[in-house]
């Protein structure tokens, strides 16, 4: 009983800030601000709602989404900020029934005519097994509540024609309910340098420190270090070749220090308005302090055509990262992907898009578990009216793994009603 009070107290505080919205801001604006606001509903099946690999639970889920935005983009300031009130409902395992939260902010304001500040940040609160985060791949398998607050900001000065230096500190969060997980905080400065000779020549210089702390983990530090050389040879081709130094430690006498030495060389090339090409090839170099070191391959590739009617996009990456702050914490994870993924317009008021992808993953700690997941998600929109849309979604992910406790398959399938009004 009192877990439905708090819900309504949640939606009551929502409607107020509804309130404010419409009196405070937008009968205040001026024509550089934009307000919007949004309803979402949909009705979804999903055939493994824990993402476990046997004994797998379906149910069908409805989605309520109450979203506002403002937007800003001024001569001296760019503001973007959204948030998002959703209610989720389960038809046959309302335990699982839950409000959730979630909202950006993106606010860079010139302060004078080289130095500007910048603030960015993300917030969600959830219970869904896969982090809002695409950059997270790490998989929890129940619904208990978490939520994740990432914010950084800082100064940037240019001086000159196209340099600059960038000065900022990050801070992210995570708190979980599940006890098996840790909660985490990392933080720490950054500092990134781009300098440019003339106009065909320059280098780019930049420094990270990041610490992260836990409940009962012993803390952990990266410091990075990178250094590259750019050659702009035209306005549309530009080729660097960059080297950097990661340096983890550890303050758990038995968890391993290394560096990892990462060097690249690629190019970003700009075919015209049909045409996008970018990528580059290296290696990196782990190197621990007593284990053994070892080389792999490192690159990011991306090609985009646009045609009449669609566009497609082919993009690939792989190479190592770290992931210290997730609900796996796999530690130092090599790792190769491609993603497949297109839009083709059957008519001017309806489209269909589609993606594919594949992503293979090996944490070097631990037990050095390999992970291979596919996924594809296929659907259409339709525009009803200029401020309603509706859509349909089909999903299809799999995860296999040499660790048979973390393979799960999921089928997804979605209706969606998406209504947006703008007042300017």
């Amino acid at each position: 009983m009192a877990r439905t009070g708090n819900k309504w107290l949640l939606f009551l505080r929502f409607l107020m800030c509804v309130v404010l919205f419409e009196f405070l801001i937008v009968k205040n604006c001026t024509a550089d601000w934009h307000p919007t606001a949004g309803v979402e509903l949909e009705q979804s099946y999903d055939s493994n709602i824990y993402l476990r690999p046997s004994h797998e639970t379906s149910d069908f889920e409805t989605d309520l989404a109450l979203s506002l935005g403002l937007t800003d983009e001024g001569m001296h300031r760019r503001f973007d900020a959204h948030y998002v009130f959703t209610s989720v409902t389960f038809k046959n395992h309302s335990d699982n029934n839950y409000i959730g939260h979630s909202g950006e902010l993106r606010w860079n304001q010139q302060l004078s005519r080289a130095i500007s500040w910048f603030l960015s940040e993300r917030y969600y609160r959830t219970q869904e097994p896969i982090e809002q985060d695409p950059t997270i791949t790490a998989v929890r398998q129940n619904r208990n509540e978490y939520s994740r607050n990432t914010a950084e900001t800082g100064f940037s000065c240019e001086f000159r024609r196209l340099n600059s230096l960038t000065i900022s500190y990050m801070d992210s969060r995570l708190q979980n309910k599940d006890p098996l997980i840790e909660d985490d905080q990392e933080y720490g400065p950054r500092v990134s340098l781009d300098y440019w000779f003339n106009e065909h020549h320059g280098i780019t210089l930049g420094y990270s420190w990041e610490r992260t702390e836990y409940e009962r983990v012993a803390p952990r530090r990266i410091e990075s270090v990178t250094t590259g050389y750019q050659w702009r040879s035209s306005p549309h081709l530009r080729i660097h070749l960059d080297y950097g130094l990661d340096m983890f430690s550890s303050e758990d006498p038995d968890e391993e220090d290394y560096n990892v030495h990462r060097l690249s060389a690629g190019f970003d090339q700009y075919v015209g308005p049909v045409w996008s090409l970018a990528g580059d090839v290296g290696i990196y170099y782990y190197d621990p302090y007593k284990g053994s070191q070892n080389t792999g391959a490192s690159y990011t590739a991306s090609v985009s055509r646009s045609f009449q009617h669609a566009t497609v996009t082919l993009a690939g990456n792989g190479g190592v990262r770290y992931e210290y702050t997730d609900a796996e914490d796999r530690g130092l994870v090599k790792y190769r992907g491609i993603t497949l993924s297109g839009s083709y317009s059957l008519s001017p008021k309806s489209r269909i898009h589609w993606t594919t992808s594949y992503l293979y993953e090996k944490s070097e700690g631990g037990e050095g578990y390999r992970y291979e997941t596919w996924n594809t998600v296929l659907g259409p929109t339709y525009q009803i009216l200029p401020w309603l849309s509706g859509s349909a979604e089909m999903s299809h992910r799999e995860r296999t793994s040499s660790d048979p406790e973390s393979e799960y398959r999921e089928n997804f399938f979605i209706l969606r009603l998406t209504a947006l009004h703008q007042w300017f």
